[in-house]
């Protein structure tokens, strides 16, 4: 309930991805990773993806490991939907 408290306190209180996620990591609580993986789900389907790698720092998003890019995860994304 909390990760929900977290996810729709950034979409009225920031206007940008990266203020908002900074937000709830400095916040102490046990699950900060849920409370930032649902603040961040909700945050990028709110902004959209451009708006998103725009507003992060590049150097930031070089740093984090290539396990997929955006294109792999899309296809992947519609491989799942096809599955229905």
């Amino acid at each position: 309930m909390y990760g929900l408290y977290c996810a729709l306190y950034s979409l009225y209180n920031f206007d940008n991805y990266k203020s908002a996620i900074d937000w709830v990591i400095s916040l102490d609580k046990k699950h900060k990773t849920t409370n930032t993986s649902i603040t961040g789900s909700l945050i990028g389907a709110y902004f959209g993806y451009d708006l998103l790698v725009n507003s992060c720092d590049v150097d930031y998003i070089k740093t984090i490991p290539n396990f997929c890019n955006f294109y792999d995860l899309d296809d992947l994304c519609q491989k799942l939907y096809r599955l229905q």
